[in-house]
């Protein structure tokens, strides 16, 4: 008899303390609407119109327990008035044209899928036409999918883009950023560290993104680097690329740079610095060398100004 009742009452607990599978509730403070979630479905509102009417940041959490989220065109319209969108955790292996379709207002769009939890070979691919109607978009935050390749021009409906975040991707090759020759004329940041990056060749798009003020590389498979990469890069103040493979810098490689702060190139395998590398950067107040294979016999007099 006693042993019934102990059972009784664990099993009656555990009923009461099941946290519900779909849930999502207002902070006022923020505005916001806040969901948590298994999982996020085509054919499914989530958030749902008596929770979303007048907010400005939707935040959504999808379950741990790898279900795939499927999303469709338009679906975030009932929302027209958000201007923040955070999803984490959603395992999305599509990302449909005109998704955020509608969003005129938004500014802000965090997408973190996590896909590389889910599985290795669980890719996000991005449809050209995902970020259409998004004009008004500054930040977008695009990191840990396991993105490997992006569409060309798929950027190029941001017309105000500043902060581009693809980090901790599956990126091999930046020829292609989505950006083409003549979109991201403001960008000012964008950061593909730890990715799969092995060169950066001289007709990469980078390149094109005239006001670029920040780049972010590090940790990488890059082994070297041609002499023009930066060379249209007037505004760069920012460039890490520590944490890669890199043997050997161009003279050339920071002479139209003077912009430059702050310059991150430890832990690579340079065993010389060339003459004039850093010469007249008199804006420079970091440098970062070390964990290399650097002596100093193998550091030139003019390395670092005239002689």
């Amino acid at each position: 008899m006693i042993i019934s009742v102990i059972f009784f009452c664990l099993v009656t607990g555990a009923v009461h303390t099941e946290a519900p599978v779909d849930a999502c509730f207002r902070v006022p403070v923020k505005n916001s609407v806040e969901c948590n979630v298994r999982t996020l479905s085509a054919d499914r509102d989530v958030v749902g119109s008596m929770h979303s009417d007048g907010a400005k940041r939707l935040a959504i959490r999808c379950g741990s327990d790898h279900l795939e989220s499927t999303l469709k065109d338009h679906y975030f319209i009932r929302m027209q008035g958000l201007m923040e969108i955070v999803l984490t955790d959603c395992k999305i292996l599509r990302l449909p044209g005109n998704v955020f379709e509608g969003l005129r207002g938004l500014k802000t769009l965090e997408l973190r899928t996590m896909n590389n939890h889910w599985g290795h070979n669980k890719e996000l691919e991005l449809s050209l036409g995902a970020f259409n109607g998004l004009r008004e978009l500054h930040t977008l935050d695009l990191g840990y999918n396991n993105i490997r390749k992006i569409p060309a021009d798929l950027f190029c409906a941001l017309e105000n883009i500043i902060s581009l975040n693809l980090t901790r991707n599956k990126i091999k090759f930046v020829d292609e950023l989505g950006f083409g020759h003549k979109c991201g004329s403001i960008l000012q940041t964008i950061d593909l560290s730890y990715n799969d990056i092995m060169s950066l060749p001289a007709d990469s798009e980078i390149l094109h993104l005239r006001r670029l003020n920040q780049l972010f590389l590090q940790n990488n498979k890059i082994s070297e680097l041609p002499t023009e990469v930066f060379s249209d890069l007037l505004s760069l103040k920012v460039v890490n690329l520590s944490e890669n493979a890199i043997n050997y810098l161009p003279e050339g490689l920071f002479q139209n740079t003077k912009e430059i702060r702050e310059i991150y190139l430890n832990h690579n395998d340079l065993e010389i610095l060339p003459k004039k590398l850093f010469n007249r950067l008199e804006q420079l107040v970091v440098l970062d060398l070390s964990a290399n294979k650097l002596k100093g016999d193998h550091i030139e007099d003019e390395t670092f100004g005239d002689s």
